[in-house]
């Protein structure tokens, strides 16, 4: 996890440097563009980068019985089961 003088080092580079994402995460040594991004869209969204984002969870073996169940049952993709049970992305369900 990046801290916030790193992602606002982040976005101000990107914002007077005039490269791409992937080319300041790359030179600071952050390894995505993706964070990047992230954190871009979070200071142009709201003028300012939040102190963290939001961590996901991880899914009892409840919920993932009862996915798989909903699954099986209704005959939808995995998609369409995982956006009707309200679970955030796949591979969250698979943790």
């Amino acid at each position: 996890m990046h801290s916030q003088e790193q992602r606002q080092k982040a976005v101000q580079f990107f914002i007077e440097g005039g490269k791409s994402k992937g080319a300041v995460a790359r030179s600071l040594g952050y390894g995505s563009a993706w964070s990047v991004e992230r954190w871009y869209e979070d200071y142009m969204s709201q003028g300012f980068l939040k102190e963290s984002r939001t961590k996901w969870f991880k899914f009892t073996e409840a919920q993932k019985q009862s996915a798989v169940a909903h699954f099986l049952d209704t005959g939808q993709n995995f998609s369409a089961t995982i956006r009707t049970l309200g679970y955030p992305s796949r591979a969250l369900l698979t943790l």
